[in-house]
């Protein structure tokens, strides 16, 4: 019979990773969870913005399962950094791209949004947000 320790340890796994796809899951699918009642999607938009977090998720899990381990844990922290400074341009760029050249073919918004530093803002806030995310999640694996 295994011992209180050995079952919650078999236990944490599944439900780590089921906290992992949950998350992911409802961070793409607010945008449809909080529409108004009997309000039209309009799909070409909603993919188009869940490119964002997208490229988010791609950038926690390059975190957590690579650049963690194998840089910062190892003593390597200015390449840890190096690379996630190159992440954050990336997903900055990406951001712009698809905000610039992919959707103009979108109508208007109703309302007039914000500049558009404000998006570039966003995006920087949002890239080192997951990164610091990532990185404190499996920092604390070692602790458990």
């Amino acid at each position: 019979m295994p011992t209180y320790n050995r079952l919650s340890t078999m236990l944490a796994r599944p439900l780590g990773e089921m906290i992992h796809v949950l998350t992911w899951v409802y961070i793409l699918a607010s945008p449809l969870l909080f529409m108004a009642y009997g309000e039209h999607v309009n799909w070409h938009r909603f993919f188009m913005r869940s490119l964002l977090p997208l490229s988010l998720c791609v950038v926690f899990y390059l975190n957590y399962l690579w650049l963690v381990p194998r840089l910062l844990q190892r003593g390597r922290t200015y390449s840890f950094l190096c690379y996630n400074l190159g992440l954050v341009v990336l997903v900055v760029g990406f951001h712009f791209f698809v905000g610039m050249w992919l959707t103009p073919s979108l109508p208007p918004p109703r309302r007039p949004g914000p500049p558009h530093w404000f998006h570039t803002l966003n995006g920087i806030l949002m890239s080192v947000f997951t990164i610091l995310v990532a990185t404190a999640l499996r920092l604390s694996r070692q602790w458990a």
